[in-house]
């Protein structure tokens, strides 16, 4: 993305790969997108690879929303869960 928010790609020939990163407009736009999904839905679903800790520190955050919960999918492996 360049500084409008339109994509923005370079070739990096010593990998063989294009490199993409995204500018403060694009995240800008992720956010309000996610918010008007959490806004406009009866029940909030999630998954998380994420230790015990962040899963429930997740969870205090969605609870503000006021929607019942359910968490989809729960595997951290790294973290012996």
């Amino acid at each position: 993305m360049n500084v409008s928010g339109e994509k923005t790609n370079h070739y990096d020939k010593k990998n063989g790969k294009y490199k993409f990163w995204l500018r403060p407009k694009v995240h800008e736009d992720i956010q309000n997108l996610n918010k008007f999904i959490i806004n406009s839905s009866d029940v909030i679903s999630f998954h998380s690879y994420a230790s015990k800790e962040e899963v429930l520190e997740r969870v205090e955050q969605l609870k503000n929303y006021n929607r019942p919960l359910l968490c989809t999918e729960y595997i951290a492996r790294e973290y012996k869960n």
